[in-house]
């Protein structure tokens, strides 16, 4: 049995979407966020980083997500016919798939912290602003990166659709607040619009009680 230990929009959403695409029987486990339960000792003892999110896979306990999704991928290709979510290894669109995806949870990924919880970097109340606009001065720099780097029509990657636009679309989603969301950038539109219409990760959204921003014009 599989269960995702989640809190509502967070990175949790390209996991739980990558199960959902593979018609893989799951159960959510929700951390709340407004107590802190993801610092909970009987979650750190699951997930000694303190983040979300964390999955179970009958013995196996994995946290970080690419490490998740690459498992899914991996351990649970037959779940649905023709559900293919990575190139087959061995060969170059699989290298690009993965430059890709670590690039995603290592760069924007990380730099959102900062765009949502600046106090953690900042020196004082006043230094919050800086940081945030730092922040998204970064976001916007690795936008344009990405906007660059797609190949495919409706997919990031030539070789079609992957993990990678799921992922894209839910980062896309952390940026609905920004000057300058991520669907502001005409390739990455494209991309985010066609991994957000799946019926997958719709019914992602909707189990976690989420919508898409309405003020995007991609809104499904």
């Amino acid at each position: 049995m599989l269960a995702l230990y989640y809190a509502p929009g967070s990175a949790a959403i390209a996991p739980q979407a990558v199960m959902e695409e593979l018609g893989l029987d799951y159960e959510l486990r929700l951390l709340d966020r407004a107590t802190r339960a993801q610092k909970a000792p009987d979650y750190l003892a699951l997930n000694p980083s303190g983040r979300i999110p964390t999955l179970i896979d009958g013995d196996l306990t994995l946290f970080e997500t690419g490490a998740i999704l690459l498992h899914l991928i991996g351990a649970h290709p037959g779940a649905r016919p023709g559900a293919a979510l990575a190139p087959a290894p061995g060969g170059r669109d699989h290298a690009l798939f993965l430059q890709w995806l670590f690039h995603l949870t290592t760069t924007p990924q990380v730099t959102f912290h900062e765009y949502f919880y600046p106090e953690r970097w900042a020196a004082g109340p006043e230094d919050e602003p800086r940081v945030r606009a730092a922040g998204i001065a970064r976001l916007e720099a690795d936008f344009a990166l990405l906007d660059q780097a797609v190949a495919g029509e409706t997919s990031f990657l030539a070789s079609g659709f992957s993990a990678l636009d799921l992922h894209l679309a839910m980062l896309a989603r952390w940026s609905r607040d920004m000057p300058r969301p991520m669907w502001t950038w005409p390739n990455l539109a494209r991309v985010i619009a066609a991994a957000a219409a799946r019926p997958a990760f719709r019914r992602t959204l909707a189990r976690q009680g989420l919508t898409w921003p309405e003020a995007s014009p991609l809104a499904v």
